[in-house]
């Protein structure tokens, strides 16, 4: 399935009160770029390697990875999350969420990640998500346990294969130098574990 079967003709994945979900416009880079910062997995490597928060973004806003990218716009606010639905050609893809630290904990996440599966499971079908989510990170474990998540597996964090990735694209050398540079950062990073979860979601 392609990932603009999701959207309607204005870019709108689904809308509920406040909530709307949507593509990725032009305007919202520099809101992405600073909500990946500073809450996502993966902020530490924006710092680390800048070019990397512009492929990052740049997929996003184009979809050329095949992802489903998602903004999370909330009344007259603007963009304040980012969602995304990964591998939607597989059985069962993956679900991910990200937001502004202002806007968690009242209920806006969990409004926008059911959203998020009753449109996917409406427009193709599915009725199981994935959803992977560090050991560490409490509010986004009690969401989706909320929504009904049971884990099924443990793996080693995206900045680990981040690293494994670039280590085959840029060289051990230039790895060993970013070690080096923010040692602390890089460990810490290369350390975190990700626990798989699945959740049923036959509406």
């Amino acid at each position: 399935m392609n990932n603009k079967d999701f959207f309607d003709d204005n870019g709108i994945y689904a809308t509920e009160g406040k909530v709307v979900l949507r593509t990725f416009r032009d305007e919202d880079r520099d809101a992405f770029i600073s909500l990946k910062k500073d809450v996502s997995d993966i902020g530490a490597a924006y710092d680390l390697m800048p070019e990397f928060a512009e492929i990052s973004w740049q997929e996003v806003l184009t979809g050329s990875d095949g992802n489903v990218h998602i903004c999370l716009e909330y009344g007259s606010y603007g963009c304040i999350g980012y969602l995304n639905l990964q591998h939607p050609d597989r059985d069962i893809p993956e679900i991910g969420i990200d937001i502004v630290k202002d806007f968690r904990n009242k209920g806006i996440g969990y409004q926008a990640v059911k959203l998020l599966m009753e449109h996917a499971g409406l427009i193709a079908g599915y009725k199981t998500f994935e959803a992977e989510i560090y050991s560490d990170n409490r509010a986004s474990t009690a969401l989706f346990k909320k929504l009904g998540a049971k884990q099924i597996d443990v793996v080693q964090g995206e900045f680990s294969e981040m690293m494994d990735s670039f280590k085959e694209s840029l060289g051990q050398e230039k790895i060993d130098e970013v070690w080096a540079e923010h040692r602390d950062v890089y460990d810490k990073e290369m350390a975190r574990e990700i626990v798989r979860y699945h959740i049923c979601f036959d509406k």
